[in-house]
């Protein structure tokens, strides 16, 4: 790990702007460490569409380096490309049966104008969410179009396990329901009674997201995205806080291009500039924490941000131990998980076992 290569990664993942190029490593072996840091932070696709944008290779890129960028960029873009005809699919399926569904995350940017290659985000599921009284039926319709829930793997075998129970798939204990596939295409999909974790709910229904969205109509089918206040709200308590990365110490890159990416829609979309006051209100003082980070580490900061600067000296020099020192990396993550199991045991008690044995596993 390499805390210098980190800051190259966020500049050239984050910043569009050509200056970030002149951070490019100059050898083979530091090109290879950038693209496993890029591989660990689930922004190796973003990489290669902003490495392909200069035309040839680098000075220091092998050539086969090169040529694995190139693969990877297509493969992630027509990989999006289905994502986004098997989205249009699923709102159409939910639409006959009278819903109107809201895409959220990656999803939700896939589905409209963008501002980055199509290839640069990589996207594992499909996530919706539909008003709570819909969700049964939601789900019933989308068994219907030849979905199944997936409840796990066989231990002997490894095939997925199903399950048309609803008793079931309604009971989850996370904030949305057991993931949903079917044959032929390559994302599950997840479909949400919520949009936050259960710790953050009581104090953002999901029907006051609901109610802010911007219904967006596609070749038939109509569906919502989140404003952009939501969206950032998603970003730092969903993501930046619920997923360790506040409470690791760590700095989420792929988050904060979604963050940049939010933003900059919304300068071209609307005169207006976000609700910074109701996204402080929601998110509290991890907002401007991410905002700094996202300035000082990204080179980006919302022209009409009033968020005050603040110091973030020890994050920097916690990230420089975490990335240049794998103890240091352990102790951070150790810490990260300490915290999520405490809130775990406050908030979600009913997940424990399934944590632990996933903490049991990596101890393996």
């Amino acid at each position: 790990m390499s805390w210098p290569l980190f800051k190259t990664l966020c500049l050239l993942v984050c910043n569009p702007e050509d200056q970030a190029l002149v951070h490019l490593p100059e050898d083979p072996p530091s090109w290879q460490n950038l693209l496993r840091l890029a591989r660990e932070q689930q922004v190796e696709a973003a990489l290669a569409c902003r490495i392909l944008e200069l035309g040839q290779p680098p000075h220091g890129m092998a050539d086969d380096t090169w040529c694995e960028l190139k693969n990877l960029a297509v493969a992630n873009t027509r990989r999006n490309m289905q994502i986004i005809a098997q989205s249009r699919k699923l709102a159409l399926s939910l639409n006959r049966a009278g819903i109107v569904p809201m895409f959220l995350k990656g999803s939700s940017q896939l589905l409209q104008p963008r501002q980055r290659a199509l290839g640069a985000r990589q996207q594992l599921d499909i996530d919706l969410i539909v008003p709570e009284p819909d969700l049964a039926r939601a789900g019933q319709a989308l068994l219907a179009d030849g979905y199944a829930f997936c409840t796990g793997s066989d231990p002997d075998s490894g095939a997925p396990l199903f399950t048309g129970d609803p008793a079931l798939w309604l009971n989850a204990q996370h904030h949305h329901l057991l993931p949903l596939v079917k044959p032929g295409y390559g994302a599950p999909v997840e479909l949400h009674r919520h949009y936050l974790p259960r710790r953050f709910q009581p104090l953002n229904p999901a029907s006051d997201l609901l109610a802010q969205g911007r219904e967006i109509e596609l070749n038939g089918c109509r569906f919502q995205v989140p404003s952009t206040e939501y969206e950032i709200i998603h970003l730092i308590l969903g993501r930046f806080i619920y997923d360790r990365f506040a409470s690791a110490r760590d700095f989420p890159i792929r988050s904060a291009s979604d963050y940049i990416v939010t933003l900059s829609a919304h300068r071209m979309r609307s005169t207006q500039p976000p609700d910074w006051r109701f996204m402080r209100d929601k998110c509290g003082s991890r907002l401007d924490l991410f905002a700094q980070l996202v300035a000082e580490l990204a080179g980006f900061r919302d022209p009409h941000c009033p968020l005050p600067a603040r110091s973030i000296r020890l994050w920097r020099g916690l990230l420089a131990l975490r990335y240049g020192s794998p103890g240091w990396a352990r102790c951070l993550d150790a810490s990260g998980r300490l915290g999520h199991l405490a809130s775990a045991l406050r908030h979600t008690p009913g997940k424990l076992p399934a944590y632990i044995g996933r903490l049991g596993n990596q101890g393996g």
